[in-house]
């Protein structure tokens, strides 16, 4: 059995996807196709390449990778390989090279042959055979054509499949392949509002399955109805498996994922199946620190002539909300810092700002782009009384006493009264 894993390009017209009118709201799982031909006139094998010929056109699969290539006018009636391993083509003006049009020398391969104790050939009704040199048994292979040998092994055709056989036993050629034409039309709608709102209370990360898809996406892009996409790669292969920070979710029930993966050279957004991550518990924001100090009630002033706060800890045109500019105050709530959060491409702060029409906006700046101070509430001041004077407290002071003195007064005289009345009385009683 023959397996090869390949990459398509330029396979729109082979395999195109039946939702590619509307778009498609999921990312797929998976992009894995099968090539079937429906005239296959000649193949060639070199190695872990193979050249097809389907009505005039060349196909070739080489280090994992799927190209058809245009007709051009050659009128092509094989192909081949040379010794190098160089996709070569036959008309009826010779053979040449493919890549240089050059004219070229190779090896055709046996049609006739054994290999492995079986002989191999048509008979006279165009059946083939593999007679069998040790029992001498004849075994037919009914179907065949174009038999060829390379390396040490036998192709034959079959219903417009390439085949392997080895001994008596055939097996197609299980010809795979990942088509990612389909990453083109997935739809972006509702990714710039997820991406507006996901992340401003907390940065939000995610750990990559293994063995998952994910297809790079211009982040600067998100208001056209697709995304637009570039390279399709897949972790543990073509990038390492890791964790990303979260930007924003799209498609039916958030099932497509928007992340960031820091690189050495850039930060490259991808989406991929929100199926395909899992969630990071972490505690992403710390206090600020001021002066060696946490501080957690942190006054800034923006440094920068002119920059933005972004939705996320990810610089960016989509995850620009407000605009910010020199002399502007804001108010540091918190950090993100890259030593916490490998995922960032550089420290960040979480910012209040009070903007036009007092709306006030939460959201992730640069460190470079503000200068913290600490902010230290002033107690109440009290008004003085604008008639304060030493002499007017003397006043207040005098008629006191004055009053006292008075009362003392009235009490002494009402007890002389009374008392001396009282001896008027006991000096009669006397007499």
């Amino acid at each position: 059995m023959c397996s090869v894993a390949l990459a398509a390009a330029n396979l729109s017209a082979l395999n195109a996807f039946a939702e590619a009118d509307e778009g498609l709201n999921e990312y797929p799982q998976d992009f894995t196709k099968e090539i079937v031909f429906e005239n296959l006139e000649d193949y060639a094998v070199h190695e872990n390449k193979f050249a097809f010929l389907e009505n005039g056109v060349i196909h070739e699969y080489s280090n994992e990778e799927f190209y058809g290539f245009q007709d051009d006018g050659l009128n092509v009636k094989a192909v081949y390989y040379d010794i190098s391993g160089a996709l070569c083509y036959g008309n009826d003006e010779g053979i040449f090279r493919h890549d240089i049009g050059e004219p070229a020398e190779v090896i055709k391969p046996e049609t006739t042959f054994t290999l492995n104790g079986y002989h191999y050939s048509f008979d006279k009704d165009g059946v083939l055979n593999a007679y069998n040199e040790q029992t001498t048994q004849v075994t037919p292979l009914e179907g065949f054509s174009n038999l060829k040998k390379f390396g040490e092994k036998a192709y034959a055709v079959k219903e417009n499949a390439l085949y392997v056989i080895e001994g008596t036993i055939s097996a197609p050629c299980e010809l795979k392949y990942l088509d990612f034409s389909a990453t083109q039309t997935i739809n972006a709608a509702g990714a710039e509002t997820s991406l507006r709102n996901l992340s401003l209370e907390t940065p939000r990360f995610v750990a990559l399955k293994d063995g998952v898809f994910l297809t790079e996406i211009n982040a600067d892009k998100l208001d056209g109805k697709y995304f637009e996409t570039g390279k399709t790669l897949k972790t543990g292969k073509d990038i390492p498996t890791s964790t990303a920070l979260l930007i924003a979710t799209a498609g039916t029930e958030g099932s497509i994922s928007m992340v960031m993966l820091c690189g050495e050279t850039r930060n490259v957004c991808y989406i991929l199946r929100t199926a395909d991550t899992e969630p990071v518990e972490r505690q992403a924001i710390s206090v600020p620190v001021f002066n060696g100090v946490a501080t957690p009630n942190l006054a800034a002033t923006v440094t920068v002539g002119e920059g933005f706060i972004y939705t996320a800890p990810f610089v960016c045109k989509s995850t620009q909300i407000a605009q910010i500019k020199a002399g502007e105050n804001v108010k540091i709530t918190g950090a993100v810092l890259k030593t916490d959060n490998p995922e960032i491409a550089r420290d960040f702060y979480k910012v209040e700002f009070v903007a036009e029409n007092d709306y006030r906006v939460t959201g992730y700046v640069p460190f470079g782009y503000v200068s913290p101070y600490e902010f230290i509430e002033k107690p109440p001041v009290e008004q003085p009384d604008p008639d304060y004077s030493e002499q007017n407290l003397i006043k207040p002071v005098v008629l006191i006493i004055v009053v006292i003195a008075l009362v003392l007064i009235a009490v002494g005289y009402l007890i002389f009264v009374a008392t001396d009345g009282k001896n008027k009385k006991d000096k009669k009683k006397n007499q």
